[in-house]
């Protein structure tokens, strides 16, 4: 009979947290399909979002119905993602969701997927800033970080300085 020593059982614990091919298959359609319904949600909120953000409130009360084409629960993620959050610049969520999926379906390298994401995510960023300069009128455009984040370049660097920051965060993307 042969014992394990301790960096053996150490390893083979490691070993453990590797995804199998049905794992990675599963979680791969999972997000493929959240990518989907990211994008169904997204479009509707386009199209009926100041309708249902009364609705977004009071999300567990039964009798209140929404436009949005993925129910109340597309509603709630459009609300926080797009309104809340990105804007326009969330669609990208659903191209990043959609890639992690299709990588972990089809058993691809994750190596190039790092930097999709990074340089999605300052895209993001970047586009949701510009929708928040460009656009004040249409707050869904830029979203609230956008907005917010455009407000707080121009208290401390100015209208100037914040297109500058916006050209340099272009030049380099």
């Amino acid at each position: 009979m042969v014992k394990k020593t301790k960096n053996e059982s150490e390893v083979s614990e490691r070993k453990s947290w590797k995804l199998s091919k049905q794992n990675k298959i599963v979680i791969g359609s999972l997000l493929v399909l959240f990518s989907v319904a990211l994008l169904v949600a997204f479009i509707s909120f386009y199209i009926h979002g100041q309708a249902d953000q009364n609705a977004v409130a009071k999300l567990t009360d039964r009798n209140i119905t929404v436009n949005n084409w993925l129910g109340k629960f597309g509603a709630y993620l459009s609300d926080i993602l797009v309104y809340q959050g990105f804007g326009v610049a969330s669609f990208l969520f659903v191209r990043l969701f959609f890639l992690t999926g299709l990588y972990l379906f089809l058993g691809i390298p994750l190596g190039k997927l790092r930097t999709t994401w990074f340089w999605d995510l300052f895209a993001m960023i970047i586009v949701s800033i510009i929708f928040g300069f460009f656009v004040t009128s249409a707050p869904e455009l830029g979203g609230v970080i956008g907005y917010e984040m455009n407000l707080f370049l121009q208290d401390y660097i100015g209208k100037t300085g914040t297109l500058l920051v916006l050209i340099f965060g272009l030049v380099i993307y």
